[in-house]
Parts: structure tokens; C-alpha cells; sequence
């Protein structure tokens, strides 16, 4: 609630900066002449202020946001624009020359895109600089290099300093300028070397055998380690960070790959209201993405966490544009929110 406040502020002040700077513009440094339009000024902001509210300018997480969540605030910008233009034009208590209040409106969108860009800088730099995350991908191909990807888009969660790989002709070289070292049964003295906070395995298609193999060359009391899932779970042949789970008992014994018969569970999925609960967990999340590719009349999304589950909600809407969706926060120990969920959007699964 804090942050929307001062976003609201921040924003109001830009609005009503932009206005003086478009007065003096205007009429240079004749005061008397500027006198006669700051209430005009004043009131072009308390009516962007409103319009900003109905937008829904607060109700995203900005440091998480894209850029279709900027294209909000061009469209709150328009709109109060417009919606000012109206009220001069009807109201002649208070003028406002078109001058003047084309250049607030350009120049308020701009302060506040920018604002946007630099809030979401700062936020990443700090979580980066607080603790950030030495990460160490073992498997220099598509899978390692597509985590290379993610965690690049998402500095925040952690820095990829270093590629392992067995093969002698990535070894020495460097892939988007990540050294490639190896072979993998050197991997903790790399670790030790490069000091490692994470050990990441990308090798979706590693047999049970090659999986021994890895794990005997890692000290896991020493460093964390996680894994993709195999292969065959990878439906849409992309690798996320929301992909990577821990080491578990199953990877150090071993165990055999299961067989899910897709078709039949999309037949059951499709057309159909489904609510997963934990939606913004490793979890539930993938269970999204997999019902996502099923065409489910509606997907309702329900979690406590809502950074995790507006990040679940944004790759959706990216790689599901048609997918109809909602999101729901809240706790479900919280029975009356969830009595209200369900009785809104009527979950049938």
C-alpha cells in the first residue's frame, strides 16, 4: 500500500512539473502572463490523478512489469488528456491554452515512462547487489543456454558466471560471454574457484546413468543443486527458471520415466472453468502452463503470493494470447475470499 502511495505522488508531481515546465515554455519568465493559467495546471492534474486511479496505473507490480504493462500508462495519459480537453472545452470558469496542455500531456507521459524504467532499474540493482546469486550450468547446450536466457531477463534472481560441459570443443570458449569449463568431474573445483552459490543441471535428456555420474561429481553438502525435469515433461520444448526444481531422492536412486497420456487429459481440460490453488508456486505454476496449453474455457489462478502469481499471469498472457485467465490473491485458509472465487467464476476442475 506504501508503494502505491508514493507511486501516486511521484506521479502527480510529474504531472503538475510538467505543466510549469509547459508554462514557461509558453511565456517564457512573464509571471504575471503564467498567473492567469496555474490554476488551469492544477486542475489538468487533479483530473490526470483520478484518471490514473481508474486506469489501474497501481494495481501492477511494476518492478516485474513489461512492456504491455507501459502501454497502461501511454493509455492513462491519453486518456486524461482527452478527458481534460473535454473539460476546458465546456468549462469556462478557467482556460487552458492547447499549447499548454499538449505539452503536459507529452511531457507527463514521458516522465512517468521513464520514472517506470528507472523504479524498475533500481529494484533490480538492489535485489542484484543485496545478494546476488553466483549460478554454475551444468550442459552448455539449448537447455543451459536458453536458462542463460531467463536468468538474463531476470537478473534479480541470480548471475550465470559459469558453463560445465564435457565436451572438448565448448571447453576454453565462452558462450554470450559465460567461460565454458570442464570436464564435469572438475565441477567443485570450479565451484570452490569461481565461488558458486548454485549448481544448475541442464540436461533434460541425461539417462539415469549420466545423472549418477553428475551427482557423483558434486559435493551436495557443500553447494545447493537443482535440475530440469526430463525431456518428455518439457511439452512446448522451452526451458524456464519456474522449470527448475531441487535435487530430490528420486534423482540420486534413479527412477523410470513416466508416461502421460496428454490427449486424454486435454480432452478432459478443454472448455472447461479450472482453478489451480498454489498457482505462484514451482508446482502450480507448471500445472498453468500445462493446462494453459489445453484450452481451458477459463483459468483461474489463485495464490497468497502476488509478485509469484502476477509473474505466472505475464508469461501466460505471453505465450497464451488467447487463454482466458484471472487472478485470484489470496490465502486458502481464507474461506470467504475463496467462497466468493467460487461463486464468481465457478470452477468446474
Amino acid at each position: 500500500m506504501l508503494r502505491k502511495l508514493i507511486l501516486f505522488l511521484i506521479d502527480i508531481g510529474l504531472t503538475l512539473f510538467s505543466g510549469i515546465v509547459s508554462l514557461f515554455m509558453r511565456f517564457g519568465f512573464d509571471f504575471e502572463e503564467m498567473g492567469k493559467y496555474d490554476e488551469s495546471v492544477i486542475i489538468y492534474t487533479l483530473i490526470s490523478s483520478i484518471v490514473y486511479i481508474l486506469n489501474g496505473n497501481y494495481r501492477i507490480v511494476w518492478e516485474y512489469a513489461s512492456p504491455r504493462d507501459m502501454l497502461f500508462l501511454v493509455r492513462g495519459s491519453i486518456i486524461s488528456y482527452l478527458v481534460n480537453v473535454t473539460f476546458f472545452y465546456f468549462y469556462r470558469g478557467s482556460i487552458l491554452p492547447r499549447s499548454v496542455g499538449f505539452s503536459t500531456f507529452l511531457g507527463s507521459l514521458i516522465l512517468l515512462l521513464l520514472s517506470r524504467i528507472t523504479w524498475q532499474w533500481i529494484s533490480n540493482l538492489r535485489k542484484g547487489k543485496a545478494g546476488e546469486k553466483r549460478i554454475l550450468i551444468i550442459g552448455a547446450g539449448d537447455a543451459g543456454i536458453m536458462l542463460l536466457e531467463e536468468f538474463e531477463k531476470r537478473p534479480h534472481l541470480g548471475k550465470v558466471v559459469a558453463f560445465m560441459d564435457d565436451s572438448k570443443r565448448k571447453i576454453g570458449r565462452r558462450i554470450r560471454g559465460v567461460p565454458v569449463f570442464g570436464p564435469i568431474t572438475e565441477t567443485m573445483k570450479i565451484v570452490e574457484k569461481e565461488r558458486i552459490d548454485e549448481v544448475i543441471i541442464a540436461i533434460p535428456s541425461a539417462t539415469k546413468e549420466e545423472m549418477e555420474r553428475i551427482l557423483k561429481a558434486i559435493d551436495l553438502r557443500k553447494i545447493r543443486v537443482r535440475t530440469l525435469p526430463g525431456i518428455y515433461e518439457l511439452t512446448d520444448g522451452r526451458v524456464r527458471i519456474g522449470h527448475l526444481r531441487d535435487i530430490s531422492i528420486e534423482d540420486l536412486l534413479g527412477r523410470e520415466q513416466v508416461k502421460v497420456n496428454l490427449e486424454e487429459i486435454g480432452s478432459y481440460l478443454k472448455g472447461r472453468r479450472v482453478l489451480v490453488t498454489g498457482a505462484g508456486g514451482s508446482i502450480g505454476s507448471e500445472l498453468c502452463r500445462q493446462i494453459a496449453r489445453m484450452e481451458p474455457d477459463l483459468l483461474i489462478l489463485l495464490g497468497h503470493g502476488e509478485n509469484s502469481v502476477y509473474l505466472i499471469d505475464e508469461e501466460l498472457s505471453e505465450r497464451f494470447e488467447g487463454l482466458k485467465k484471472v487472478r485470484v490473491i489470496a490465502d486458502i485458509g481464507d474461506w470467504e475470499i475463496v467462497e466468493f472465487a467460487f461463486k464468481k467464476y465457478r470452477p468446474e476442475i
